[in-house]
C-alpha cells in the first residue's frame, strides 16, 4: 500500500508539470539554472527527486519571464559553487549564461517532509532560503504549490495566486495546515501534553500522562545555554549564547520572556557558555570561552537582576571552562589556542590561576591525550565512588575511559552523538597572514576544523546511585563524506545508563527527533523547575525532572557554514520517571 500511494504521487506530480500557477510579469525576465534536487535525507522519499525537481523546473519553465537554462556542472562543482558564494560566483554565472541558480533539497523527519530552496542571484551575498512541511505524501502536491508561490514571491518578486484547477486535487484543510513554514510558527508558545519522551530499550519508565513539552522562539539564534541561579536569589534563568551577545530568560506565566542582554565586542566568537560559583560567593559566575580574529578572548562575568551584567576578567588567551577534578573540586580548565593554522588547539589541558591580571598554569590535568577542553564530562557510571570520563570522538562516538585513561567502550557508530556546527578556528585558507575568502572541497584534506561538541550532563537521573549521560544525538545528512562540512536532519536528546552485565553504555530514553540540530541542552533533576513556567491552571508534580533543549531549526544548504541561526527555538520538556524497569515491562 505504502509503494503505492507513493507510485501515485509520483503521477501526480509529473502531471501537474505541465499546470502553471500563472504568468509572471511580462517586463521581468530571468535566465535560470536548477541543480538536481539532494535526496540525502530524503529516506523513502528518495524516489521523489527526479518528478518533483522536473514539476519546479516545468512550473517555472511555464513562465514566459523565465527561461530555462542548461546546467552543465559535475556534482563536485555544484558542491564547490554553493561552499564559496559568492566567491568566484560570476565565474560560474557567466559560464551558465544565468543570473539565477536554484539548488534544492528533501528532507524526511519521521512522516514530516520538508521541501527546501536555495537560490542564489548574480551579484548578491547571500542566498534566499525558502522552506515548506508536509505531513506525509497525501500534502506534497500542496507543498510543491506553497513552494513556488514563495519562490515567485521572494526570487522573482511576483505575487501569484492559484489558479482553481488545482485547488480541487490538494486536501485544502491539509494545505491551510501549512501556510507558514512550520505550523507550530503560529504560536509563539506551544504545549504538548503526553508525549514527546520515550523509553529506550533498557527501560526507564515515563509516565506518559506528565509529559509536557513547551517551546519558545529565540529569534537572535543560539550557539549555547545553560540554566542556573545566575544571582542566588532562588529564581533560576536561562542564559543563551548567540553570534552577537549573551540574553538571559525568564518564563511568566508558562510565556518567555527577555531579562536582560551582554552585547559582544566586535570580532568575538563564542564557542562555549558555562555557569560555575568557584569563589564559593553564592552566585554564579559565567565563564564565555570566545576567539577574536585568530586568538582566544575568553571572559568571566557577573550577572543580576538588578546589575545586569559585570565584567570580571576579559581577554583571557586561553579557551576555558568550570570543571570539576575528582579529588580536587572545581576549577577553571584551560587549553592553549594551536600554533599553527592546521591545529586550532594546543594539545594538553592544564587548571589555571585567574588571580589579578595575569593568567597562569597551576597543573597538567591527567587526561587523556586526544582529549580536547569541551570534549568529556566526569561521570560515576557504576556507582563505585570512582569518576570515569565519557567523551565525544571526532568521529561522533561515545566512549568511556575508566580512571587510569584506558579506554573501556566506545560507541558501534550506528548514532552519532554530540553533532554541532559550532568550531574553533577559520574556514578559509590564510596566504601571507590574510584569509583568502573562500573554502574549497580541496581544503578537506588541507586540515580538519575543530568542533565543539554540544554539551555532556552526567547526573543520576534515574536515582540508582549511578550518574547517567544525557547527550544530544544530531543526525547528519548532507556532505557526510565531508569532514569539515557539516549539515543535519533532525536531532533529538538521548540518556544513556552504564549496563554493567554488558560493559557498555545503554539507551534509557529519548526524546522526540527535532528538525535541524540541537545545539545545547541542560537538565534539571531537583524538582525545582523553572520559575513560571507553567501556565494558570497546570499542575506541577514536584517529581518531575526538567530538560531545556536549544534547537536551531534547518536552514537548508546554509547550515554547512553557519554555527547559528537566525532564528533558533527553546524547547523545555518536564515529565515523570517513575523508576528504572527491565527492557521487556518499559513503557512504550
Amino acid at each position: 500500500m505504502r509503494h503505492t500511494k507513493l507510485t501515485i504521487t509520483i503521477g501526480l506530480l509529473l502531471l501537474f508539470c505541465l499546470c502553471p500557477l500563472s504568468v509572471l510579469a511580462k517586463s521581468m525576465t530571468a535566465k535560470v539554472v536548477l541543480f538536481p534536487l539532494d535526496v540525502t535525507g530524503a529516506g523513502k522519499y528518495s524516489v521523489l527527486k527526479d518528478a518533483l525537481g522536473n514539476m519546479v523546473a516545468s512550473r517555472l519553465a511555464a513562465d514566459p519571464g523565465i527561461t530555462m537554462m542548461e546546467n552543465s556542472l559535475s556534482v563536485e562543482q555544484q558542491k564547490q559553487f554553493v561552499a564559496e558564494f559568492p566567491r568566484k560566483s560570476e565565474k560560474i554565472f557567466a559560464s551558465l549564461d544565468a543570473d539565477h541558480i536554484g539548488a534544492g533539497a528533501v528532507v524526511a523527519i519521521g512522516q514530516q517532509i520538508f521541501l527546501q530552496m536555495a537560490f542564489y542571484v548574480e551579484n548578491s551575498t547571500s542566498p534566499i532560503l525558502i522552506e515548506v512541511e508536509a505531513e506525509g505524501e497525501e500534502q506534497i502536491l500542496g507543498a510543491v504549490d506553497l513552494l513556488l508561490e514563495r519562490v515567485d514571491e521572494k526570487v522573482f518578486g511576483q505575487k501569484k495566486e492559484k489558479t482553481d484547477a488545482f485547488l480541487p486535487l490538494a486536501d485544502r484543510g491539509g494545505v491551510e495546515a501549512f501556510q507558514t513554514e512550520h505550523p507550530d510558527r503560529k504560536y509563539k508558545e506551544e504545549i504538548i501534553s503526553g508525549a514527546g519522551v520515550f523509553t529506550g530499550a533498557e527501560g526507564t519508565n515515563i509516565a506518559k500522562n506528565t509529559i509536557l513539552r513547551r517551546t519558545s522562539s529565540l529569534p537572535y539564534g543560539i550557539i549555547s545555554l545553560t540554566v542556573e541561579d545566575g544571582d542566588g536569589d532562588g529564581s533560576k534563568e536561562i542564559f543563551v549564547a548567540s553570534e552577537n551577545g549573551i540574553r538571559v530568560y525568564k518564563y511568566e506565566g508558562g510565556l518567555l520572556r527577555e531579562e536582560s542582554r551582554y552585547k559582544l565586542r566586535p570580532a568575538m566568537s563564542v564557542h562555549a557558555m558555562n555557569m560555575a560559583d568557584i569563589d564559593g560567593d553564592g552566585k554564579q559566575e559565567i565563564y564565555l570561552s570566545a576567539t577574536a580574529n585568530r586568538s582566544f578572548s575568553s571572559s568571566i562575568l557577573n550577572w543580576s537582576v538588578m546589575s545586569g551584567f559585570t565584567e570580571i576578567k576579559s581577554n583571557i588567551r586561553w579557551a576555558i571552562r568550570p570543571l570539576e577534578i575528582p579529588g580536587v573540586g572545581m576549577v577553571v580548565a584551560g587549553q592553549r589556542l594551536g600554533a599553527t593554522q592546521e591545529t586550532f588547539l594546543e594539545p594538553g589541558l592544564y587548571s589555571l590561576s585567574l588571580d589579578g591580571d595575569k593568567v597562569d598554569e597551576i597543573e597538567r590535568l591527567s587526561l587523556p591525550a586526544t582529549f580536547n577542553l569541551f570534549d568529556f564530562v566526569f561521570a560515576d557510571l557504576d556507582g563505585d565512588g570512582y569518576k570515569e570520563k565519557v567523551a565525544v570522538t571526532s568521529s561522533l562516538d561515545l566512549a568511556v575511559y575508566g580512571a587510569d585513561n584506558s579506554l573501556l567502550w566506545v560507541s558501534d557508530g550506528k548514532k552519532d552523538y554530540g553533532g554541532s556546527l559550532t568550531y574553533l578556528g577559520s574556514r578559509w585558507r590564510v596566504k601571507d597572514g590574510q584569509p583568502e575568502g573562500y573554502f574549497t572541497i580541496d581544503d578537506e584534506n588541507y586540515y580538519d576544523l575543530q568542533y565543539i561538541p554540544s554539551r555532556l550532563i552526567a547526573d543520576d537521573v534515574n536515582g540508582d546511585g549511578k550518574d547517567d549521560i544525557i547527550t544530544a544525538s544530531n543526525i547528519l545528512s548532507t556532505y557526510k563524506v565531508f569532514s569539515n562540512l557539516r549539515s543535519f536532519k533532525g536531532g533529538n536528546i538521548v540518556c544513556l545508563g552504564w549496563n554493567e552485565g554488558a560493559m557498555a553504555m545503554s539507551e534509557l530514553w529519548q526524546t522526540d527527533v527535532l528538525d535541524g540540530y540541537i545545539a545545547d541542552v541542560d537538565f534539571n533533576s531537583s524538582g525545582e523547575g523553572l520559575d513560571g513556567f507553567m501556565k494558570e491552571g497546570e499542575v506541577v508534580d514536584g517529581n518531575s525532572v526538567q530538560l531545556v533543549v536549544g534547537q536551531v531549526p534547518s536552514t537548508g544548504f546554509t547550515d554547512v557554514f553557519l554555527s547559528t541561526s537566525e532564528k533558533a527555538k527553546l524547547v523545555v520538556y518536564q515529565f515523570n520517571i517513575v523508576e528504572e524497569l527491565s527492557g521487556s515491562d518499559s513503557a512504550k
